[in-house]
């Protein structure tokens, strides 16, 4: 890769970076309204979902560029970005799910459900915490919900999954939500999960870095 190419790349995703910034605060502002235009939201949360897909691509590019002294402190810059992203994508569709513009959420569809599950089905009584993503949270939120949904034998894994999603928030949901709830992809989805958020409390991977090793859309 030429120097000018480098330079290029490293611009277009400065240009990307401002513009995923421009359409996080316009999120934003329209959430905190009282009465909040959905359209609008519709229409920023498809710009952001469109910039993510070109600032993934572009990222990869750029690793190619980074001295070795540079690497940890551009993929942590990276990673955050990322984050924000994710969390701010998780709001608008929480938001749209509220207003019935998407057909559920971590707080209502999937709750409902749960409900339902819990009438007909003996789970152990125990407080299982929903997990938002924390790192330092992730081996506490596992061990509860393997005790009393992973190897609970009165659940099938359809069951199992829809536990599950009814648990996860924020980034931790964002990584599995467009799933179908099915046996196969209820398998894929812990060992992704488990993946994700071992490694990055084990090694301290960034978070980008390990989701870029997996290809979602073949598990929905």
């Amino acid at each position: 890769m030429t120097e000018d190419t480098g330079v290029l790349i490293k611009k277009k995703r400065a240009a990307l970076r401002t513009a995923v910034t421009k359409y996080i605060q316009q999120l934003e502002k329209e959430l905190k309204k009282n009465e909040s235009d959905d359209d609008e939201v519709e229409e920023l949360l498809e710009h952001l979902s469109e910039k993510f897909e070109s600032l993934k691509v572009v990222d990869r590019e750029c690793e190619t560029l980074y001295k070795p002294a540079e690497i940890d402190k551009e993929l942590e810059v990276a990673e955050q970005y990322w984050d924000k992203i994710i969390t701010w994508r998780f709001r608008a569709k929480k938001h749209l799910r509220k207003s019935n513009k998407l057909n559920s959420n971590c707080e209502s569809g999937t709750a409902t459900e749960i409900a339902k599950l819990t009438e007909t089905i003996k789970v152990p009584k125990i407080n299982i915490p929903k997990f938002y993503g924390e790192i330092n949270q992730w081996l506490s939120f596992w061990n509860s919900f393997k005790t009393a949904i992973h190897d609970n034998s009165s659940l099938n894994s359809i069951d199992k999954f829809t536990y599950l999603k009814g648990l996860l928030c924020s980034t931790a949901l964002a990584t599995v939500e467009g799933f179908a709830i099915t046996a196969e992809n209820y398998a894929k989805a812990v060992e992704i999960l488990k993946v994700i958020w071992e490694k990055r409390r084990d090694y301290k991977f960034p978070y980008a870095e390990i989701v870029e090793c997996y290809s979602f859309k073949t598990l929905k």
